[in-house]
Parts: structure tokens; sequence; C-alpha cells
């Protein structure tokens, strides 16, 4: 792919023939087969106009020259013209006589198949404009399409039925100077003599064979948006980056539901207090701190807050209204299980803050800490089949 900025050179071959070598050129063979395919459904009204135009004409060039001066004397050159290569496109070609570049190459090549000339559609760029720095400056305007016509011996060789264009290099036997979008054919010869076109496709022509249109501009015109379109995308930005504000707020509020329906679940004080004590031991977990097998809530308690330096009285006071209400039969007050609901938070938020940035966010954001199994949650049974 060719990209902006970068450079390449083309050697090309430029023909030297003439009206008279391409008169005594014989008649093609190698080429008939693929270059005067004609598609099943193409009028033969078609062809009988092909017919008429070239019946006076005696060989081969003098009927692909025919054709090139009855396109170029009879039609305009127009970029409002229809689009397309179709049958129903040639028709309205041939009927309204105006169109662009590719109804008049097109028509050309099926015109020319028509009546036994082996042709082609080429689509590529006219030389461009020399300027001051030595160099042909070739802009979005000077795209274009031209048919090609095949003589044995010789090669093949560029036509010009479209009017206003012309090939610089083919004036000795198309009798058409050189021309090319936004400049008048000049009066004399310039000295000197520009690169010749080069054809990038060498698809033999169809009614299905589409060209791009010409531009007739040096600027290529950015597409209009519509206010509505411009709404919208504004709206989908907002929604996404609002999705994307709510989302930790959503994954705390969902957390902070499960644990209070576990909470309000629990039988008693005791089992609330329980609770809270899991839910402290799993944030731990998450700083790899867990309890080991035998180890009592305090000894846990005071190694996890040594290791991890937490303040004395969180997790140890916690252990220790556990243990009482587990072990002694206690019964906490309101403000003891409050207490005991914020422990797990006022550790977790500590902790989190001794993150790096870039892993606070991967801790906000991760669901997983949300919805991992809880205490008392009852096992999932794993269906197979």
């Amino acid at each position: 792919n060719i990209h902006k900025g970068d450079t390449y050179e083309v050697a090309a071959q430029v023909p030297d023939v003439s009206a008279e070598i391409l008169r005594s050129a014989a008649a093609p063979t190698s080429m008939n087969k693929r270059y005067l395919a004609m598609p099943n459904d193409y009028p033969p009204e078609f062809v009988e106009q092909a017919k008429q135009l070239t019946k006076d004409a005696p060989t081969q060039y003098d009927k692909a020259k025919v054709l090139q001066d009855w396109f170029r004397q009879n039609f305009v050159y127009d970029l409002k013209g229809p689009d397309g290569q179709s049958t129903d496109a040639i028709q309205n070609f041939l009927v309204s006589r105006r169109g662009m570049c590719q109804q008049f190459s097109g028509t050309f090549a099926a015109f020319a198949r028509s009546i036994g000339i082996p042709a082609r559609v080429a689509i590529g760029f006219t030389p461009g404009i020399l300027k001051d720095d030595g160099l042909y400056h070739v802009q979005a305007l000077h795209a274009h399409a031209w048919p090609e016509v095949y003589f044995e011996g010789v090669g093949w060789l560029a036509f010009e039925p479209t009017p206003s264009r012309g090939n610089p290099t083919a004036e000795a036997y198309t009798g058409v100077q050189q021309q090319q979008a936004g400049e008048d054919p000049p009066a004399v010869p310039t000295t000197i003599a520009p690169p010749s076109t080069v054809a990038v496709n060498n698809t033999p022509v169809t009614t299905a064979f589409r060209i791009p249109k010409e531009i007739d501009s040096t600027s290529v015109a950015k597409p209009k948006v519509s206010a509505w379109t411009r709404y919208r995308a504004l709206l989908i930005g907002l929604t996404v980056v609002g999705l994307f504000a709510l989302y930790p707020f959503v994954l705390r509020r969902i957390e902070h539901i499960r644990w209070s329906r576990r909470r309000k679940l629990a039988a008693h004080e005791a089992d609330q207090l329980a609770v809270s004590w899991h839910r402290a031991t799993d944030v731990l977990r998450q700083h790899d701190m867990a309890p080991e097998v035998g180890e009592t809530p305090l000894a846990f308690a005071e190694r996890a807050t040594r290791h991890l330096r937490i303040p004395a009285e969180w997790l140890p006071g916690l252990a220790d209204i556990v243990t009482r209400a587990t072990y002694a039969g206690h019964v906490p007050n309101d403000t003891q299980l409050r207490d005991a609901e914020r422990v797990p938070l006022q550790i977790r938020t500590l902790l989190r803050q001794r993150f790096t940035k870039r892993r606070q966010l991967t801790s906000i954001l991760d669901p997983r800490d949300v919805f991992r199994s809880l205490p008392g949650d009852a096992p999932r049974q794993r269906r197979f089949g």
C-alpha cells in the first residue's frame, strides 16, 4: 500500500507508433477470448449501433478512432452524470449523452468488444502539474479512466473518448492534444514530455466493473455530518463515560447489599459479629494474610496487625468481642455491632491507600472481590449434560 509521504520511481516505455503502423497491424489473436467477453444480457441494439458507426472503417485502428471521435464530438463531459457501468447505465449514457470518464471509457470498451476489437478499461491518473521544483504534482482531480485497445505486435494502446482529456503520449495516433483536469489544451506542444499515464487495472471490462468517480476540485471535500449524527455520537460518548464512572459505585453497592443480606440472615447477634469477622479476614486474604489452622481470632488479629501495620484497636478489638460472644455468651449491643461492621471497611481503605495508583484502580474495578462466595452461602451444584 502507498501512504502519504512515500516516494517511488516508475520506469515506462513510451510507444513510438503512428496511424500507419496501427493500420498495418495484424488481426489480434492471443487476446480475443479474454478481452472480447461480453455479458449475456448485452442489448443487440448496442451491437448494431457500434457496427453502423464503424461500417466504413477498414481496419481495427480506424474503427477504434471512429468510436473515439464519435464520443468526443457528440457527448458532453459532466461530473453530475449517472454512476455505474451496468447495461442500464450505458443506456442512460447513450440517451442523455452526458457522463463522466467511467461512462465514456466503459461504453467505448463495450462497443469495441461487440465488433471484435479487444479492449479494456484502465484506471489511474493523468500526469499532473509540473511545478517549479521540477516535479509533477498529482492531485485528486487528476484521477481518470480511459479505454485501451490491443494491437497484435504492438500491445495495449490508450484511446481517449472523454472530451476535455488527452493523453500526451497518444496524440500521434489518437489526434487528441494533451489535456487534463484544470487546464486547457496547449496551443503549442510542450517541450517537456510528461510521464505516460499508468494503468493500474488489467481486468477486462464487464457490466459489473465499477470505476471511481473523478473529483473536480483540488481538495477532497469532507463528508457532511448531520446535526443528529453529532448529537447521537455525543450522547453515546457521554453514556459510556457515565457508565464507566458509575461502575465502581455499582460494584460497591452490590458488595454492600450482599454482606448486609448475609448479616440480616444471621439468627443472633453473635452470628452478626461472625459475619463482620469473616468479612475482615476476607479483606486480609486479598493481601496474602489468612488465619492458620488452629489459630485463634485473637492470635491472628495480633499477627495481622503487626505484619500489616494496622491500628491496634481495629482488628484485635473485633477479635476480642467475637471471641467473648462465641465462647462466653456475651451479647453485643448496637454500638458494638456497628463498630464491628465498620472494621473491615477501615482495614480495606487503609491497605488500598498503600497501593500504587494502577493497583488501586485495578482493585476498585475488579468484580471478583464483590462476587466471591460469602460465608453461609449455599453450595452451588454443578450440572452436567
